[in-house]
């Protein structure tokens, strides 16, 4: 350590250590000039240490100090300390010397150790360290197939230099610097403190002794420094007033003057079983592949065995991938053995070895290969599946190890033996025996054999192998036959009236083609929406903060025992004290100028009511009547006698706002905030018309609602908002227009309006939604759907049209969510659109007598009873039904529904089913789906060419999957069927595939839109043989690409599966691209029977447009898009479906 001294006399305490040892070094009386100190680092510096210097300087005496400014607080000649640290790396050898080896006497020619599959051999281990034995350390062996390891590469660790210790200590200095005072600035302070006390009595007097840490007041100098002139000088301010009238103020949000600045915040990745190996013959083999007869180990050199041992078969169901995973500890001269037992599977298995002497913090690590092989082997090449309807080639590589230079070629007859159960899932095409003629230059050959798959199911295919000198192996494997493709649903919903009689209703039944057993008719039935109305409120009480209450929160359950009398119900315990403190915090939140706060002011002072605050609260104690609960009578009396005050709050506010506007722009602007205008007009009545102020009713001295204007009169008025609603937005409509229906007025506006409304609902499955704007791609808000809700119940039936959109609309309202890749956002329901969603549901119920049901419900065809049901104002949980095909009468005809009594039954039918025949046209309900097979271009990795239909063997294609909505849709799912003929490369494993997301052309502008870091713009992906399933948390409208990049691994015609999109709530809304199917070609060398002709690239026709059908075939069969014909259900015919046969 080497320093520089500038005080003499001064003492030095040097430390350094780690977290375990440390040591220490201290000098006095040290001289001034350069000094150096040595110190020997042992121990107490393993893993690192830390080295600091104290130093400790003495009052300096008979010194003379610079001529520079100083401050009166400083004493230049005052003992003090300095401090230094810095950290110490030292490299020390912690690596130990490991070996591990397979101790076999058969030797590959790479002279690599070899053994026969189910024979043993130790694996001798050997650690030291610095040339020295290591006794007692731990040894983790591991013998792992070299494909595991190439297909994730894992390369060996060095373990010593993975563990890295860090112990180095953490020091820190302390003195009293920072509390020492110079003599002369005590008295001096007080002084100066006293003496600027005189002058002006309103002075703080500063009396700090001590040097400030940050300049004063953003001065150099501390405050005793300054001139008393000066020190004045700096405490002097300005005092001024601006009236609170120059803040304007809409809602929650404020601007103008210098008061208030509205700020908007966001809150902003298998053992088998032993067998005898084959014998081995000196005509074919090599003297060193003849010891791998015998289990032992021993060299059978002298000759073949006097007879031929039974071959054993090898099963790959028990293959393994790690044939060992052993910890042992070394002897005293560091030596180890562990008995390594060859598994059936045939390969390179890579034997590593970890070691670790933990006393010392001593780590090593080694590998080494061993080879499982048999003289005679073979090597399945058989797909991972295949489906019904595949013509596909299978077989085995037979390979010959070990042959002496120039030998003659020899033939290998290999023979299949294929075992299914009743109905055959695979039938082999043509013979069960194959040849393969090996030598030295060619020791490896692939014989294949042809099957077909017929049925849903799986085989046991036995290869066995054999040659004239008695080398044999025997290979045992399963293969699956899925099916061509995955379930389809199709589904329809509606609601049928009891209307105190019998209402009977018919829908037409033609139960398609299915695979047998797949299909099922299922049936929904429900009464009323009290469920969804509880999980709303609960949800919202769930949130409900007693640290931080909140009036939105408060009101929106206050109405919750309102809503329960509709349904006779009252609220459960568990609630009660929720709601209980929602009506405290209602009372607590009351005040007599602002009305209704939206919480408690905490550090802030209300200066303004908030007008959508409290003309929402005061509409809602309109529009409910009282609970018939006991328990919260009482509080809903008094809420309903605050209302009043929330009522006259708004109108004030509103008033005030609209006087400023017009003042503060010199009357050339009108107050705009329509959605204010319309929530007080709401609450108020179309009736309301502020009265001019005089002097007794001054808006200057009291709260008084009244108008300083006339203009400000029309600007608040019902007439203007009637002109201005259809300008501002569907919300500011349907609050103008249930305005104008509470009147009971004939206004054009609410016809528009609803006209509106029905014109943006769109239908998706069992629900149908208003859209954001005109033919927009978004649901509006949860809020703007209630509100539309209660409009149309409020509207004639001529006004409403058809019924069946109204019941859909309010499903929707009912199983409206937060989009669930939200977590942020537990739930996207603010208080008042639960308020108001409450409102509309109920509303709905008791319209239609679902509020108090007493409902009878049955299902039949052709006499046979599916589903029966009674509801009743107790008892409207969902009831369902679940009915096999194979138990409907054939042809199974109409679906007869009765329903008698008073409510109205929501019904959902849909027929799930696995298509028998593939459907040669897309199919289109909701999804559009296309796909394209593409050679992979091996510089980009992207697709390149034209989509193909037939493709040679081991070639790289990319599967495009586009898929298109008009809608946002949620969740949804994609399954894309492999055909058996591909090979599917997971991203997750294979280095050289990227993400499977294409983002084409979409730019995103980091900076401004940062909201991006969640949006879900890709799907998640699971890869596995039959299927590759992607996964959207949040699909936009739009089209969206994915990408599956795959090799074509075996040969055949295969079925091409469709490519299936549907979304996860409601599974009828999805699209399928057309099936077909796709080849992979091969020379004719293997195939069993001869070859198959030229092998090259074919590509598909050219994809046209979809052709639509006539009136979508009104409902009643399937539209084949690539013609433009309807294919009618069971009973209906016509170009467009529309004709029933009676």
């Amino acid at each position: 350590l080497r320093l520089q001294n500038p005080w003499q006399g001064a003492s030095l305490l040097l430390l350094w250590g780690n977290h375990e040892l440390s040591q220490k070094l201290t000098r006095t009386q040290l001289p001034a000039g350069p000094l150096t100190f040595n110190i020997s680092v042992g121990y107490e510096c393993r893993g690192g240490c830390t080295v600091m210097a104290l130093m400790s300087v003495p009052r300096l005496v008979g010194s003379s100090t610079p001529a520079v400014p100083t401050s009166k607080l400083f004493d230049p000649l005052a003992p003090h300390s300095h401090s230094y640290s810095t950290q110490l790396n030292v490299r020390e050898n912690r690596s130990l010397n490991v070996s591990a080896a397979v101790a076999s006497p058969n030797q590959t020619a790479a002279g690599v150790p070899s053994l026969a599959p189910g024979a043993q051999a130790p694996i001798n281990v050997s650690v030291s360290f610095e040339g020295k034995p290591v006794p007692n350390a731990e040894v983790t062996i591991v013998a792992v197939d070299k494909a595991i390891l190439d297909l994730v590469p894992y390369s060996l660790r060095d373990v010593a230099a993975s563990v890295v210790l860090r112990l180095a200590a953490d020091l820190s200095a302390n003195d009293d610097t920072g509390m020492r005072v110079a003599p002369a600035a005590i008295p001096q302070v007080f002084a100066a403190a006293l003496r600027r006390l005189l002058a002006d009595p309103w002075v703080i007097p500063v009396t700090n002794v001590q040097p400030p840490r940050y300049p004063w007041k953003g001065q150099g100098k501390a405050p005793v420094d300054l001139s008393d002139e000066d020190y004045l000088a700096m405490l002097t301010s300005y005092l001024t007033y601006q009236s609170n009238r120059a803040r304007r103020c809409s809602g929650t949000r404020c601007s103008g003057g210098d008061i208030g600045i509205a700020m908007d915040m966001v809150m902003a990745a298998m053992p088998m079983s032993k067998g005898a190996p084959g014998n081995s013959a000196s005509r074919h083999y090599s003297a060193e592949s003849l010891g791998e007869t015998a289990n032992d180990g021993s060299n059978a050199s002298a000759g073949p065995p006097a007879a031929t041992a039974p071959t054993s078969v090898r099963m790959q169901s028990e293959f393994v991938a790690t044939p060992l995973f052993v910890a042992i500890r070394t002897a005293a001269d560091g030596s180890g053995s562990v008995m390594f037992n060859a598994p059936p599977n045939l390969g390179t298995f890579v034997v590593r070895a970890y070691a670790v002497d933990g006393a010392r913090a001593l780590y090593g690590s080694s590998e080494s290969k061993v080879v499982v092989r048999r003289v005679l082997s073979l090597t399945p090449s058989v797909p991972r599946f295949v489906r019904v309807g595949d013509k596909f080639e299978a077989g085995v590589i037979v390979t010959a190890t070990a042959l002496e230079p120039g030998a003659a070629p020899f033939p290998v007859t290999v023979t299949l033996q294929l075992t299914a159960p009743a109905p055959a899932a695979i039938t082999l095409v043509g013979v069960a025996s194959g040849q393969a003629t090996l030598s030295p230059s060619s020791p490896q050959q692939e014989v294949r054999f042809r099957f077909s798959a017929d049925a849903i199911g799986n085989a046991t295919l036995l290869f066995s192998a054999s040659d004239s000198q008695g080398a044999s192996d025997a290979l045992q494997l399963s293969l699956d036959v899925k099916e061509q493709q995955t379930a389809v649903a199709v589904a329809t919903s509606f609601s049928l009236r009891g209307d105190d009689g019998v209402a009977p209703w018919q829908e037409g039944l033609d139960l398609p083609a299915a695979v047998p057993r797949s299909g099922s008719l299922d049936l929904i039935a429900g009464v009323g929406h009290l469920p969804a109305v509880n999980t709303m409120f609960q949800q919202t009480a769930e949130h409900v903060s007693r640290d931080y209450p909140s009036s939105y929160d408060a009101m929106a359950l206050a109405t919750w025992p309102s809503i329960l009398s509709y349904y006779n119900q009252q609220l459960p315990g568990s609630a009660e004290p929720n709601v209980s403190f929602a009506f405290q915090t209602l009372s607590d939140l009351n005040t007599q100028q602002y009305g209704l706060l939206s919480s408690m002011p905490r550090g802030w002072s209300p200066n303004r009511a908030n007008i959508v605050l409290n003309a929402w609260a005061a509409w809602l104690t309109t529009v409910h009547k009282a609970p018939t609960d006991q328990r919260f009578q009482g509080a809903w009396r008094k809420v309903v006698d605050m209302a009043g005050g929330w009522k006259q709050a708004a109108a004030v506010q509103l008033l005030q706002d609209a006087m400023d506007a017009r003042q503060y722009s010199g009357s050339r602007s009108r107050y705009s905030d329509f959605y204010s205008i319309a929530w007080t007009r709401l609450a108020m009545g179309s009736g309301w018309s502020a009265p001019l102020c005089d002097r007794s009713n001054s808006m200057q001295g009291s709260a008084r609602v009244c108008a300083s204007s006339q203009d400000v009169q029309s600007d608040v008025s019902l007439e203007r908002l009637v002109q201005e609603a259809p300008k501002q937005g569907l919300t500011v409509q349907l609050l103008t227009s249930l305005t104008l229906q509470a009147a009971k007025s004939s206004d054009p506006l609410i016809t528009k309006t609803l006209d509106q409304v029905l014109s943006n609902l769109r239908v998706q499955g069992r629900t149908a939604y208003v859209s954001a704007s005109p033919g927009g791609r978004s649901p509006a808000g949860l809020e703007v759907q209630a509100l539309a809700l209660r409009l149309l119940m409020g509207a004639t039936p001529a006004q409403r049209g058809s019924e069946q959109l109204v019941q859909k609309l309010a499903a929707y309202v009912a199983s409206e969510k937060a989009p669930e890749y939200l977590p942020f956002l537990a739930s996207s329901r603010s208080p008042m659109a639960v308020s108001l969603a409450g409102l509309a549901l109920s509303g709905y119920d008791v319209q239609v007598g679902s509020a108090t049901p007493n409902l009878d419900l049955t299902a039949s065809v052709a006499g046979t009873t599916l589903l029966s049901a009674s509801f009743t104002g107790s008892n409207t949980s969902l009831v369902g039904s679940s009915t096999p095909w194979e138990d409907l009468p054939s042809p199974p005809g109409v679906l007869d529904f009765n329903v008698s009594g008073t409510g109205e039954a929501s019904l959902a039918v849909s027929l799930t089913f696995v298509p028998q025949q593939l459907l040669t046209f897309p199919t289109y309900r909701g999804i559009w789906v296309e796909a394209a097979i593409q050679l992979q271009d091996p510089l980009t990795g992207g697709p390149t060419g034209g989509p193909l239909r037939k493709v040679p063997l081991a070639s790289v294609v990319v599967i495009t999957i586009q898929i298109t909505t008009p809608d946002d849709l949620g969740p949804v799912t994609v399954e894309a069927l492999m055909p058996g003929g591909l090979e599917p490369l997971d991203p997750n494993v294979a280095t050289d595939v990227t993400s499977s997301c294409a983002l084409g052309g979409l730019s995103i502008n980091w900076r401004s839109a940062f909201w991006w870091w969640w949006w879900p713009v890709c799907p998640s992906q699971e890869t596995r043989p039959s299927v590759v399933t992607f996964h959207y948390d949040y699909l936009t409208a739009g089209t969206s690409v994915l990408e599956i990049k795959a090799v074509a691994a075996t040969v055949g015609e295969f079925v091409l599966p469709p490519i299936k999109a549907y979304a996860d709530r409601q599974p009828e809304v999805m699209g399928m691209t057309a099936g077909g199917n796709f080849s992979v070609c091969a020379t004719g060398l293997g195939a069993v029977g001869g070859g198959s002709g030229a092998c090259g690239v074919e590509l598909l026709p050219l994809a046209q447009a979809p052709v639509a059908c006539p009136n979508n075939c009104s409902g009643n069969g399937a539209c084949n898009l690539d013609t433009g014909a309807c294919i009618c259900n069971n009973r209906f015919s016509g170009s467009d479906c529309s004709t029933i046969e009676v």
